[in-house]
This record gives structure tokens, C-alpha cells and sequence, in this order.
């Protein structure tokens, strides 16, 4: 069986869309349980559910740049690399 080289940027693209699915699935929870607990009228203003909504989009914020600064970072390294012959 043949041994591939270690492909770096394979891999942590993978490991940001794991990321990426992880906190889709966990704010979709979250969401959720606000809704289904807003109404039964369970929440109080200004509660847990209101700074979900910050939290959520920080987080999509901060994962967009990692992501956009890791794709930015493989076009700067495969532009400085010599053509193939």
C-alpha cells in the first residue's frame, strides 16, 4: 500500500467544516429550545435567549475569517512555489 504525503491544507479545511457543522448543530439547538420555550412564554426578557443571538453571530463571524485567512494563506503558498516542470 502507498504512503500519501500529509496534505496540510486537506486537512485543516476538513477540520474547519467540522467546526463549522458543530456550531451550525449546536445554535440550531439552541435556537430551538428558545422558540419552543417562548412559546409557552417560559423566557424572560433579555434572558439567555437574547444573547444567543450575539453569541451566534460572533461565532459565525470569527469562523468565516479563520476560514477565509486559511484559504488566503493556501493561494499565497501555492503562488510562491515554483511551476511544475
Amino acid at each position: 500500500m502507498e504512503q500519501r504525503p500529509f496534505n496540510r491544507e486537506r486537512f485543516l479545511l476538513r477540520l474547519v467544516a467540522v467546526v463549522l457543522i458543530a456550531e451550525v448543530s449546536l445554535y440550531s439547538f439552541g435556537a430551538g429550545v428558545c422558540a419552543w420555550r417562548g412559546a409557552q412564554q417560559l423566557v424572560p426578557q433579555g434572558g439567555l435567549c437574547t444573547r444567543l443571538d450575539n453569541a451566534v453571530h460572533t461565532a459565525f463571524g470569527v469562523a468565516l475569517n479563520t476560514l477565509l485567512a486559511l484559504l488566503g494563506g493556501k493561494a499565497l503558498s501555492d503562488s510562491n512555489r515554483p511551476p511544475a516542470p
